[in-house]
């Protein structure tokens, strides 16, 4: 039986997810309370925090090598310079084209297969196993 998985565990495919995506994917999220920006933050620092993914790893869900990966996208993506985090820089620039890059790898590592929001703003997640 498979074991239900956490609200962090969200919040790291939500970050991967978003991270991996273009705006035009992800624009949907955005209302006059929520910016596509600030979900990536929120969203990163919760699901990719040092105490997650320990959890992750004590749980078993992700395994050491993982762990480690997610701890340096971490650092990598929160040393981007604050200058860069906007819409405009995100589609284009050459840091988050190399974020894109380690999310989408990391969202097949964590066997996540990556399908994002539907026109309300709803997430769809599914894994490999469905």
């Amino acid at each position: 039986m498979k074991k239900e998985k956490s609200t962090l565990w969200s919040n790291l495919y939500n970050a991967l997810y978003l991270i991996s995506s273009y705006y035009d994917d992800i624009k949907y999220i955005e209302n006059n309370i929520i910016e596509v920006m600030d979900e990536i933050e929120g969203e990163l620092d919760s699901g990719c925090h040092t105490q997650s993914i320990d959890q992750f790893l004590k749980e078993g869900w992700i395994n050491v090598d993982t762990a480690k990966e997610l701890t340096n996208f971490y650092k990598y993506v929160s040393n981007i310079s604050p200058t860069l985090w906007n819409i405009s820089n995100f589609d284009t620039h050459e840091e988050w084209q190399l974020a894109r890059n380690l999310a989408n790898t990391l969202l097949e590592k964590i066997g996540e297969t990556k399908k994002g929001y539907d026109s309300s703003g709803d997430i769809i997640i599914f894994t490999k196993e469905d």
